[in-house]
């Protein structure tokens, strides 16, 4: 019999590989979307250092992809969405400290290598669960959530910015936060012990 999509996702590894990589998405879009804004309508930047903060974003989100799969090989998927997480926290941190050109381009910089990490890694994670039938099934559920989130991250930012720019990175912790839990739940393997494991 074909497993159903439900139980296909019931794995504890399998959903935090779709929270992560929505995670990852969500994130990206609500900062990026909103810095544009932020720069120019409130901290008067002209559109040419916007363009530079939004170029080397843009540029740190797919450069590392010459080298994300040896990074993967060499620390492990779980490890390495870790990472990311990490840096979307640091990312948030910069974003906190002040409003200068240097920290948005190193706000939106780290912010793309996270993106890089947590997305590339997570979405290795999920595929790696299953065979290619299953993992094509998989695949379109993350989808789903992934561009929802995306979606519902570029939404936000606007209205977000429009009170602070500051509101706009905190609205970003609490994702960020579960996040970090659940792969300290994986890592750990808590998941497994809570009966959460695949079986």
């Amino acid at each position: 019999d074909e497993i159903s999509t439900y139980e296909l996702t019931r794995p504890f590894r399998v959903r935090v590989a779709i929270w992560s990589a929505a995670t990852a998405m969500f994130t990206m879009m609500l900062i990026m979307s909103a810095t544009s804004l932020a720069m120019h309508n409130h901290f008067n930047f002209g559109l040419t250092k916007v363009s530079l903060v939004i170029q080397l974003h843009v540029s740190s989100m797919f450069i590392p992809c010459f080298f994300t799969a040896e990074i993967i090989e060499f620390m492990g998927k779980e490890i390495t969405i870790v990472v990311g997480s990490l840096l979307l926290g640091a990312s948030i941190s910069i974003g906190m400290l002040g409003t200068s050109l240097a920290h948005f381009l190193g706000c939106l910089t780290t912010l793309g290598v996270a993106w890089n990490f947590q997305f590339i890694a997570s979405t290795r994670l999920l595929v790696s669960e299953f065979d290619a039938k299953n993992a094509a099934r998989v695949e379109g559920v993350n989808e789903v959530f992934v561009q929802g989130a995306g979606a519902i991250g570029a939404l936000a930012s606007g209205y977000l910015v429009s009170i602070s720019w500051r509101m706009v990175l905190w609205f970003a912790v609490p994702f960020v936060l579960v996040n970090l839990s659940l792969l300290l739940f994986l890592c750990t393997g808590c998941s497994e012990k809570c009966g959460g494991g695949r079986g």
